[in-house]
């Protein structure tokens, strides 16, 4: 398994400041180290808001009851962490 990192960035713009602080990031770590890494922007994924049906918490490991793509999001973070030793490391910018 291959060590990878996934680079989530909140922005809404695609070329914006945020976009080149992303740019800069990837640059680094593909410069130190063969990790993979990809960049998950969310504004191109459907996101719906929580109803607080509680369902993720009991249905532990089915992830979310909504039909949008927050469950894509959380296996590439997990896929992200499993193959790294860090663990649950978050870098918020």
């Amino acid at each position: 398994m291959n060590k990878s990192v996934l680079v989530i960035s909140g922005s809404p713009r695609k070329n914006g400041d945020g976009a080149k602080i992303v740019d800069d990031i990837e640059e680094m770590i593909a410069d130190l180290s063969d990790i993979a890494v990809e960049r998950l922007m969310i504004r191109d994924y459907n996101l719906e808001f929580c109803t607080g049906c509680l369902a993720c918490k009991k249905n532990i490991g089915n992830g979310c009851v909504l039909q949008d793509d927050l469950n894509d999001i959380l296996a590439k973070s997990r896929y992200a962490i499993r193959t790294t030793k860090v663990k649950k490391k978050l870098i918020v910018l």
